[in-house]
């Protein structure tokens, strides 16, 4: 273990390279994504955003100017889990990742909840791929759906509150008739209509 300061900041090394000129691509490689695409020379799984240049006159100026910008079509962005969106109604673009997890395995709340926060479907796209593309056998896509309709079936606790709860609700209905009917009996309940049993 290192007790002295001065040793301590030499160990640490920060190296930090200022760019003269803008780069010509940036390489991502997005967590989750199938180490199966390859593009080029590129390892697997890395994926190149490329530079563009955009032309616009913004027309609340004076003296509009046409302006062309030249840069990575990156915007900041956030991340929220299936938990921090319950209740929410996204518009516009979003991008959600139900790959499994690196750690645990898929839930249920997650099949559910992501794809329904959105006013339209045309909106929703995946970070990545369910199962590989070069899955000539189909083995992968065959074990994700199976999982996807295991989560999606009923949980079994939830089934057997279920039953509990539309049989209390049956008991109750008829003893509900049966008092009901004693009271016409008695006449002290009057009929529709506004004539007394």
């Amino acid at each position: 273990m290192v007790h002295d300061s001065n040793l301590l900041r030499a160990l640490i090394v920060v190296v930090v390279h200022v760019l003269r000129y803008p780069p010509r691509a940036i390489i991502i490689r997005p967590d989750g994504l199938d180490n199966s695409i390859r593009i080029g020379h590129l390892q697997a799984g890395e994926i190149v955003v490329a530079p563009i240049t955009v032309q616009f006159t913004p027309h609340s100026a004076q003296n509009p100017q046409p302006i062309r910008r030249y840069g990575f079509p990156l915007e900041p962005a956030y991340a929220a889990t299936d938990y921090y969106v319950q209740g929410a109604t996204f518009r516009g673009f979003w991008v959600a990742h139900l790959a499994k997890p690196p750690t645990g395995s898929y839930h249920r709340a997650s099949l559910y909840v992501l794809p329904t926060r959105f006013t339209s479907l045309a909106n929703f796209f995946l970070l990545t791929p369910l199962w590989p593309a070069h899955d000539p056998e189909h083995h992968e896509e065959k074990k994700v759906k199976q999982r996807f309709r295991k989560l999606a079936g009923r949980d079994p606790d939830l089934a057997a509150e279920w039953e509990r709860l539309t049989l209390l609700a049956d008991r109750t209905a008829h003893q509900y008739d049966t008092i009901l009917l004693a009271y016409q009996r008695a006449g002290m309940v009057q009929q529709p209509g506004g004539a007394a049993a």
